[in-house]
């Protein structure tokens, strides 16, 4: 009698319709790496001016205006060298993530599984250091409620949404391999 292929070797992929979570992952995807691409790859140059339309320049003084946000405004500066340290991840590391995961969850490829847990952890690491810094370190003492609020709402769903991903990641892996 022919053995039945074990989960791991099976083929069969279902639609992104039918992988409601695959589907919030992909569109998170899609939103972080035009945000990455329009406002954080910004803060990697000196004069943004010169290389982003000024469309995009607007988007990101409007933000640092309204936001006070600490860490984009000071990425460079010694005090943050540790955000320094998450915008170059984000930059050569997450980005190409987001391409690869957009890509493996539409095609519900599970190969990208170990790439996109490695994403999750990095992600979430950066957002929730970024999350702490704002409520509890100096910064707090300098930023209205509004501030603190506005910040939050931003960098909230950049350490829940991957942080959930990477558990979902791990337990499908993990059943994958035969451990659940």
């Amino acid at each position: 009698m022919p053995s039945k292929p074990s989960s791991a070797t099976s083929t069969q992929t279902l639609g992104l319709t039918k992988r409601p979570m695959d589907l919030i992952y992909l569109a998170f995807f899609t939103v972080h790496l035009a945000a990455s691409l329009c406002v954080d790859l910004q803060c990697m140059f000196d004069r943004p001016s010169d290389v982003f339309p000024k469309a995009l320049t607007s988007t990101l003084e409007d933000y640092l205006s309204t936001s006070n946000d600490p860490f984009l405004l000071g990425a460079w500066s010694p005090r943050y060298s540790w955000f320094t340290v998450s915008l170059l991840t984000e930059i050569f590391f997450q980005m190409p993530c987001f391409c690869v995961g957009i890509y493996g969850l539409y095609k519900d490829d599970k190969r990208t599984y170990p790439l996109l847990i490695a994403y999750g952890m990095l992600a979430t690491f950066s957002a929730v250091q970024c999350i702490f810094t704002v409520l509890h370190g100096e910064e707090r003492q300098v930023l209205s409620d509004s501030n603190v609020s506005g910040l939050l709402k931003n960098y909230l769903p950049f350490a829940v949404i991957p942080a959930i991903l990477t558990v979902d990641l791990i337990l499908r892996t993990t059943k994958l391999i035969g451990g659940l």
